[in-house]
């Protein structure tokens, strides 16, 4: 299976190295596993097994499945037009990290939750 994670920085995180794990093994499955990242970094501050592609490199009819894995990047995931399964990737209640002093942006956040066609794969709330 061709599965692209689709992210928003590969700075050093944890959350980034949770994504690297999930890369790792899937790749060690036997899974065309790519990755790449808005800021059109790699993760190369860990061992990466799987392939790292530029924003630009990407065509989303190529996958199927887009996992994306940070509010910012759902809005793009949503607009693919792809016959590749969609997920949001969750590792955490996301708007509990932002400021709360903008309201909508609660509000915003808490609806791409529920977009039909972004399934949410929750590894924490």
């Amino acid at each position: 299976m061709r599965i692209l994670y689709y992210c928003l920085a590969s700075d050093v995180f944890g959350g980034v190295r949770v994504i690297n794990n999930q890369c790792n093994l899937l790749a060690d499955r036997g899974h065309d596993v790519g990755y790449t990242a808005l800021n059109a970094s790699s993760i190369d501050w860990l061992p990466e097994r799987y392939t790292a592609y530029h924003p630009h490199e990407i065509n989303p009819r190529d996958w199927d499945v887009i996992v994306c894995t940070e509010v910012n990047t759902w809005a793009y995931l949503h607009k693919m037009i792809t016959p590749a399964k969609k997920f949001s990737l969750v590792q955490a209640l996301e708007w509990r990290f932002f400021e709360t002093k903008d309201p909508n942006w609660s509000r915003k956040v808490r609806g791409y939750y529920y977009w039909g066609d972004l399934e949410p794969i929750c590894i924490a709330e």
